[in-house]
């Protein structure tokens, strides 16, 4: 059978004010919890897309980092501090990096099919473009989809 992706879901906002003047080197507080359970629907795929907003010059090899933060018991969710060192979710729950030049002009970047948890979420982004991120205007928004087999 052929594959294709069902209708996405509703380009939905995950942080905002939580980039606002984000220190190089800093992870955000997480997102609010991203329900991936109701009405039966439990998506298998998202794409992320990240806008940095214009600011200083960044660093030659910027980058921010994405991290999915999943919960298993419907519940309770690792530990997840806004430190860089020792931070449980920067190692184990990265799930894709943006790439970034060393420009001051705002970047809009998509990522291409992450695999998402069949439960509910959270997400956090870290900055590493040798710049505080702008006062406002940074987002990270995502959009779940499905497959859907035709006979």
């Amino acid at each position: 059978m052929p594959r294709r992706y069902t209708a996405e879901d509703t380009i939905a906002t995950a942080l905002s004010t939580e980039l606002n003047s984000l220190a190089n080197g800093s992870i955000c507080a997480v997102s609010a919890e991203i329900d991936n359970t109701t009405s039966g629907k439990r998506w298998p795929y998202m794409e992320v897309e990240v806008v940095i907003a214009a600011t200083a010059a960044r660093s030659v090899g910027a980058f921010c980092a994405l991290y999915l933060v999943p919960e298993v018991d419907d519940t309770n969710y690792p530990d997840a501090s806004t430190s860089t060192t020792g931070n449980e979710y920067m190692s184990k729950y990265y799930v894709d990096s943006f790439p970034l030049d060393a420009a001051t002009t705002a970047r809009r970047l998509v990522t291409k099919q992450l695999d998402l948890p069949p439960g509910n979420f959270k997400l956090a982004l870290s900055n590493n473009t040798g710049v505080a991120l702008a006062a406002s205007g940074n987002t990270v928004k995502f959009r779940r989809y499905s497959d859907d087999y035709a006979a």
